[in-house]
């Protein structure tokens, strides 16, 4: 789950009736239930530098950085280089498992498909130049179609990192399973510096249904990939059907 509305009481360590802690990730909360999983978000957070402080993670959460590119894509940031530099150190400082700061193809950016890619590849190339280890960072696949997925896979595949996040899947179950199609088809299951397939935004119940089969079938067959996901919005899932 990433921040959401609950951000701000998480950040203020609020508790319902002063019993329950509303830091579900929290080693206080009762470990039955305890979910030490979260999304924290560079592009709306990139200046707070003492954000894994201020949320009370500990040290064995699982927190994953978004980059802050859907951001830049809506226009509520402006791409520059220092911004790729500020979201990079604000990536390894907190999150534990980052996404490369990738430039969507669509909302502002709908048919910049190439302009996307090539600023998007300057990136990776600066998170690859500069990781340290600190953070394990994941390529990332963006598109609209088969044959975008499969030009932007084939331009930045050849950079080092520990995974890969799927861009575009949410909207659409097909964008999702070409995706998948291309990576697999490039053998990214069989890299062993592979540790994640992270799917961005999907909430759907039936994302869920290809994505644990997703799971399954690379356990099967040896991989040592772990497919997650995240979403701010598990409860309006459920409100609007």
């Amino acid at each position: 789950f990433s921040a959401g509305t609950i951000g701000n009481e998480c950040k203020k360590n609020t508790k319902i009736k002063d019993i329950l802690p509303v830091r579900f990730y929290s080693k206080e909360y009762p470990a039955k239930y305890r979910h030490p999983y979260f999304l924290v978000t560079a592009g709306h957070n990139y200046k707070k530098l003492d954000y894994f402080e201020k949320m009370g993670f500990d040290s064995d959460c699982l927190v994953i950085g978004d980059s802050g590119g859907f951001q830049i894509a809506s226009g509520v940031l402006q791409y520059s280089k220092d911004l790729v530099s500020d979201i990079f150190t604000w990536l390894e400082n907190n999150s534990t498992v980052a996404l490369n700061l990738d430039i969507p193809p669509r909302l502002t950016l709908e048919g910049k498909f190439n302009e996307c890619l090539e600023l998007s590849k300057g990136n990776f190339k600066y998170f690859a130049d500069n990781q340290t280890g600190k953070t394990k960072f994941l390529n990332v696949i963006q598109g609209m179609n088969a044959h975008e997925y499969s030009k932007w896979y084939n331009e930045v595949k050849d950079f080092d990192f520990s995974g890969w996040g799927i861009g575009g899947g949410a909207k659409s179950i097909n964008r999702l399973m070409v995706a998948i199609a291309v990576l697999i088809d490039g053998n990214e299951h069989k890299k062993p510096n592979n540790e994640y397939i992270h799917v961005l935004g999907a909430t759907r119940i039936t994302h869920f249904m290809i994505l644990q089969q997703l799971q399954t079938v690379l356990k099967k067959f040896g991989s040592n990939i772990t497919v997650t996901v995240d979403s701010s919005t598990p409860s309006l899932g459920v409100v609007y059907g």
